[in-house]
């Protein structure tokens, strides 16, 4: 079996509130006109990917092969429309290849290999330089093994990576090497009614270059970023638990795990202020999390989320999302006619309060939002399916805390309607 895909994605983006001003007030990121065409600054964003995959099989063995390239070109003006300033270009070269391998009736052996080569590089009439020109090569290798025994099921594996980096027309080049080895063990049982899984794991990230060699102002977020070239790469060792019950009318599930990160990445707000842009220094620290996750009830779903985080001295992580309360109320249809609802869908979250928080950042007040949708299709001659709604039904003003606009105090968006309509050429 061979699939060869390819995808363009071509689009101008508005920026708000970027600017360039190192004194500023949140009037000049605001406007009472409403239309579709954008003003600058903005972004001119060119995607492509393109996907060679190709599966063979054979009495006990199946070989995928798969070989992939994506580009992405980011234009952004300020305040020419023909001259950028900047022009960054990403492209990445991939491949991945696994084998499985049928040993006997209970065990599968599945190995394979993953590696990519990116390039990073700024067009020469760029007036801005975001990320320097820079390389990287990613050469990953793994082996698992699983068994299956009627209700248990059973796994096992590891894998190496190795990431070289290295930074060029810049006044300091940079190069490093980054290796690490991660395993992953876990065990399962599922009846009719229950399931219970339990599973323990490693992970690795190298850092990334902006990370390392940032020293400058990320328009995106409104901050002055500094880097750090002595970061190292963060490894993590997670355990987690799974308990189900399940009935024909009726889910529960709990779902808890701990995540221990060592030299994990993040930006520390300070109080030093640069072209009046707020200073993030990108730091590393020992970090723990603990998630659990209760969900799911027969066209009645409520999840908890809670995440609570915290280096060895006990101090509050910066940038962690507000705990969130979601419940969602579904009504199913079933109808021969050929214009057919299929679900009515309502949805209550609530965000509390965030005041877990870094030296330097701001907290976050509690707020809730309500949205409503409804989906269906018609089936004529060819298929229309569409789907409907309200977000933030009651206009809640509100500011994700997470948001990047939160410095200047620009709302996430009020009340939003939405309409969409698929129209398939194919009969149905």
């Amino acid at each position: 079996i061979t699939n060869l895909r390819y995808q363009l994605l071509d689009s101008y983006i508005g920026l708000p509130g970027h600017t360039h001003d190192s004194v500023f007030i949140i009037e000049d990121f605001l406007s009472i006109d409403q239309n579709r065409k954008y003003t600058i600054p903005a972004q001119h964003i060119t995607n492509h990917l393109a996907l060679w995959e190709n599966k063979l099989y054979s009495k006990k063995n199946k070989l995928v092969a798969q070989l992939g390239f994506t580009s992405n070109q980011l234009k952004e003006f300020e305040e020419k429309v023909s001259i950028p300033e900047i022009d960054l270009t990403l492209r990445n070269y991939i491949y991945n290849f696994r084998w499985n391998h049928q040993i006997n009736e209970h065990f599968e052996l599945i190995s394979g290999s993953q590696g990519m080569m990116q390039h990073n590089f700024n067009e020469p009439d760029a007036e801005e330089v975001l990320i320097p020109n820079t390389n990287f090569y990613d050469l990953g290798a793994y082996s698992l093994i699983r068994g299956n025994f009627e209700l248990w099921n059973l796994q096992a594996g590891a894998r190496y990576d190795q990431r070289n980096v290295s930074a060029y027309d810049v006044v300091d080049p940079y190069q490093n090497n980054f290796k690490g080895i991660n395993y992953s063990v876990g065990v399962s049982r599922s009846s009719k009614k229950f399931t219970t899984r339990l599973n323990i794991s490693s992970g690795f990230r190298p850092p990334h270059v902006s990370e390392i060699l940032a020293n400058g102002v990320h328009h995106g977020s409104s901050r002055y970023l500094i880097g750090d070239e002595n970061l190292v790469s963060e490894r993590a060792n997670q355990i987690d638990l799974y308990l189900g019950m399940h009935d024909e009318h009726f889910e529960v599930i709990v779902n808890p795990f701990v995540n221990s990160i060592k030299n994990f990445v993040y930006q520390n707000p300070s109080n030093q202020y640069i072209n009046g842009y707020q200073v993030f220094n990108i730091q590393q620290s020992d970090a723990l999390h603990y998630h659990p996750h209760i969900a799911h009830w027969l066209h009645l779903e409520s999840n908890f989320s809670l995440l609570k985080t915290q280096d060895n001295f006990g101090n509050h992580l910066p940038q962690i999302p507000q705990n969130r309360w979601n419940n969602i109320v579904k009504v199913q249809f079933e109808s021969e006619k050929k214009l057919q609802l299929n679900a009515l869908s309502l949805q209550f979250a609530y965000y509390f309060e965030q005041n877990k928080i870094a030296a330097y950042e701001q907290s976050s007040p509690a707020y809730q939002l309500i949205n409503i949708g409804v989906n269906g299709f018609y089936k004529g001659k060819h298929l229309l399916k569409f789907s409907l709604g309200i977000n933030n039904l009651m206009d809640v003003s509100y500011v994700d805390h997470l948001s990047r606009l939160k410095p200047f105090g620009i709302f996430n968006p009020g009340r939003n309607f939405y309409i969409k309509l698929n129209y398939y050429l194919n009969k149905r």
